[in-house]
């Protein structure tokens, strides 16, 4: 076979390659990809690689020490304080972020508020600002002499040096920087959850409590694994702000790990403990965030979950309910409605007749609940509308 009929075969083998739909979905993907173990997988094998060496201080690997530095850095008093330090900021920070956000994306979308979009992006300017420009801002605030905090509150505390005044002043700045992001993120899935639960809800005498936590809270739970996730990693590598503000002082008080780690490798010049100190942060980093998506994405449920099982056959209703419904699914939803209780709820719920679409996607934004309880039966007073027969 001569090289001509060897480079024929080839090229054939490549267009025929390039012509699959998977080759071409390659093509797209590939240059995320080759970014992404240029800019994040190299560097933390790298980290991991120099974590087990010994440098000089002009950055030469010198000797194999295998787990010394982790012993170094663990057995290190300012690296614990730094650990310990940071997962209380966490804790503080992105619960006080998550019930702040939270609570003004509700009042935004309650009854009594008007032009609501516009109150939304009113609420995002702290966000866009870098944590340099913000800790530089608010450590202006915070001066001990001419700072607006201390006038205003007719206060002689020094914010930068003092403690605990220089962790509750880097916590105050993070949580007004950051709590439009949960503002942002709740109002947006508040406005996107359809009007019919609330209806079914106000029709079975449910207080604003129970719509919050049946209805609006489980609705809301990708967005809460999503932003909690996200604010989680984020706040973990809280740096700039500290740096400008207090460059964890006083003492090394207010020291994250990210600028221990920092410390480590470029004010140290001990390469070998940063890297390690870097492999313990990340592990920190990657427990956390699995404890919270584990507990926050397991443990809520949604509204579909909680009053119906879906499928796709035709079925009667259970517990001797007398009506039939085409294309319903049906189960049993305790409610505690007060004084007009009738204990279990047993609900029939029926797709729209509209399902042009893709059905499930039709059936989550319009199903119609029906109440198939003898001693409440909503579906008599409507009968042609809900669509169902006796039988």
């Amino acid at each position: 076979m001569s090289t001509v009929d060897i480079f024929s075969i080839w090229r054939q083998r490549v267009e025929d390659g390039l012509s699959s739909e998977r080759a071409i979905a390659w093509l797209f993907v590939a240059p995320a990809v080759i970014l992404l173990l240029a800019i994040a997988i190299y560097p933390f094998i790298q980290m991991i690689y120099d974590s087990v060496f010994a440098f000089s201080s002009a950055g030469q690997r010198e000797a194999f020490v295998g787990i010394e530095n982790f012993v170094r850095v663990l057995s290190d008093g300012r690296f614990t304080g730094a650990v310990l330090f940071t997962i209380v900021f966490v804790m503080i920070v992105v619960s006080s972020e998550f019930l702040l956000g939270l609570g003004i994306s509700l009042l935004i979308y309650s009854q009594y508020i008007k032009r609501r979009q516009l109150l939304v992006v009113l609420s995002l300017p702290p966000m866009m600002l870098s944590p340099v420009i913000a800790g530089l801002t608010w450590r202006m605030l915070f001066n001990v002499e001419f700072g607006l905090v201390n006038h205003l509150l007719s206060l002689n505390i020094d914010w930068i040096a003092g403690r605990p005044w220089a962790a509750a002043a880097i916590v105050i700045t993070d949580i007004w920087m950051w709590t439009p992001l949960f503002v942002l993120v709740f109002a947006s899935t508040l406005q996107a959850i359809p009007e019919v639960y609330y209806e079914a809800a106000e029709i079975d005498g449910m207080s604003a409590w129970q719509r919050f936590k049946w209805i609006t809270f489980p609705q809301m739970r990708t967005a809460i694994v999503i932003v909690l996730l996200l604010r989680v990693v984020r706040a973990f590598k809280v740096f700039p702000k500290i740096q400008v503000m207090t460059l964890g002082g006083p003492g090394s008080f207010t020291e994250s790990i990210a600028m221990i780690t920092y410390n480590y490798g470029f004010s140290f010049f001990s390469l070998g403990r940063a890297s390690a100190a870097g492999v313990l942060y990340w592990f920190l980093m990657f427990i956390t965030a699995f404890i919270i998506f584990r507990a926050v994405a397991e443990e809520l449920i949604s509204p579909e979950e909680y009053w119906h099982e879906s499928n796709q056959h035709e079925s009667v209703c259970p517990h001797a309910c007398p009506r039939k419904c085409l294309r319903i699914s049906c189960t049993v939803a305790r409610v505690d409605l007060g004084s007009n209780s009738v204990g279990s709820l047993h609900w029939c719920v029926r797709e729209s007749t509209d399902r042009s679409t893709n059905a499930h996607s039709a059936a989550v934004h319009s199903w119609a609940l029906y109440d198939c309880c003898p001693r409440r039966r909503y579906s008599d007073l409507y009968p042609q509308q809900h669509g169902c027969d006796d039988s």
